[in-house]
């Protein structure tokens, strides 16, 4: 836009865009820290980005025309001026002649008319120079400025290039995290399962053994509560 229309304003995110920019660049470098792959292509990133604003610099200096320009608009006007003088000089000369004029018959044009007219000419050919000049001023201008344009787009493929390795690396990542929490969490959870059935199985041969116990006890008991009931009346049937 500013290459169109010469505005200053569109300069401004421009140079918005160079104070922020180191510190994205810290950002990025900071989270690429201790992955040595993303370390690399940080490193890439921002040597193209300091290669695009390079070409943006050159783009910015770029010669423009505005000396030819003007040397043409100077020499437009003389052509003006010079052009009136002599269609001034032929008004005057189809004016009928006067005394004087018819006396000595003077035929010949003023030697000024022949000088505006000799200048007039002279004129002509520096504009046709000019333009000339400027034309080709023009095409070396568009013609770099293409050249630019041309690199500062390989510039930002390779950029964009560069970006999305580092997406698809941190998506990767990302990945293999999320396979190893859920292989971390299967695993949690077959320890859980596992750990409740042996606790069931524990509980449950507690509870046996329990169970076994208090029966045995009890049949004990009963058994020698029934010795002793006979024991008693063995001694009354000795007595």
């Amino acid at each position: 836009s500013y290459q169109l229309t010469k505005d200053e304003n569109y300069l401004t995110p421009f140079y918005q865009s160079l104070v922020t920019i180191d510190d994205r660049m810290e950002q990025l470098h900071t989270q690429s820290s201790g992955k040595q792959y993303l370390e690399h292509l940080a490193d890439s990133v921002e040597e193209l980005v300091k290669l695009k604003y390079e070409i943006f610099n050159q783009i910015l200096q770029l010669e423009n025309n505005e000396k030819v320009t003007q040397e043409l608009q100077r020499i437009s006007q003389k052509l003006i001026e010079a052009q009136q003088k002599v269609e001034t000089a032929k008004t005057q000369e189809k004016k009928r002649p006067n005394i004087f004029q018819r006396i000595f018959g003077a035929k010949k044009q003023p030697d000024s008319v022949q000088k505006d007219i000799f200048s007039f000419e002279e004129l002509k050919k520096e504009v046709k120079r000019t333009q000339t000049l400027q034309k080709q001023q023009l095409q070396q201008l568009k013609q770099k400025e293409l050249y630019l344009s041309r690199e500062d787009k390989v510039v930002m493929d390779k950029i964009r290039s560069v970006v999305q390795k580092m997406e698809n690396f941190e998506r990767m990542a990302n990945a293999r995290t999320a396979i190893e929490i859920t292989r971390s969490a299967k695993q949690t959870n077959f320890y859980i399962i596992l750990f409740c059935v042996l606790a069931t199985l524990l509980l449950g041969t507690i509870s046996f053994f329990i169970v076994t116990y208090v029966q045995k006890n009890r049949a004990y008991r009963t058994a020698l509560r029934i010795a002793k009931t006979e024991a008693e009346t063995l001694a009354k049937a000795k007595e």
